[in-house]
């Protein structure tokens, strides 16, 4: 004996069942994320602790620890492509024609 198909589902059943899904997933993803999170700031917070021990152990004078400077952010290249040329081609070539002029009046 077979199963018998079951009945399609409808266009909103499906979208229904994506949305359903895809909420189920964000809830999982936010409580990873959060319980990373939680890990990481233990884990940096026992490693601080474990450097500090070894300062005090080794007799060397007290040092603050600073977290290192961050770095800038990356941000788009807002010129259009005649003001990238002017800007970087451009100029090399003009530095290269002068030079190039320059060099042959020296020779003539």
């Amino acid at each position: 004996m077979t199963n018998p198909k079951p009945h399609p589902r409808t266009t909103a059943q499906a979208l229904a069942q994506q949305k359903a899904d895809a909420e189920r997933d964000r809830m999982k993803d936010a409580a990873e994320r959060k319980r990373t999170a939680a890990q990481l700031a233990r884990q940096t917070q026992d490693e601080m602790e474990v450097m500090l021990d070894q300062f005090a152990k080794s007799g060397q004078p007290q040092q603050a620890i600073v977290p290192a400077a961050k770095t800038a952010v990356a941000v788009p290249d807002n010129r259009t492509s005649v003001q990238q040329y002017v800007d970087e081609i451009a100029q090399r070539k003009t530095i290269e024609q002068r030079r190039r002029l320059h060099q042959q009046a020296i020779a003539a």
